[in-house]
């Protein structure tokens, strides 16, 4: 392992991280999944699919804001459709 991280910086990163963040930049530069797996040297593409996909909570953030905007719109919508209260009539 000391070997791996030798020369990287003085954070040590290590090449597999390196590499890591390498398909990591691509996957969230929209890259093709067999493009990647090509770089990667991954023999199926599912092997890569399945690295990246934990790596990047942007989608699931967005997934959960849009969850919550159309939450908050049927809530609006709901109380905008409420019968309005009875009004007295005006005293004559």
């Amino acid at each position: 392992m000391a070997g791996d991280r030798a020369g990287l910086g003085a954070k040590g990163y290590c090449l597999h991280e390196l590499r890591h963040s390498y398909l990591t930049a691509l996957a969230r530069a929209s890259m093709y999944p067999k493009v990647m797996q090509a770089l990667a040297g991954h023999a199926v593409c599912a092997v890569t699919k399945d690295i990246l996909t934990h790596v990047n909570m942007d989608p699931k953030r967005e997934a959960a804001e849009t969850l919550r905007q159309s939450m908050a719109a049927v809530q609006a919508a709901q109380e905008d459709a409420q019968p309005e209260e009875p009004r007295e009539p005006p005293a004559a």
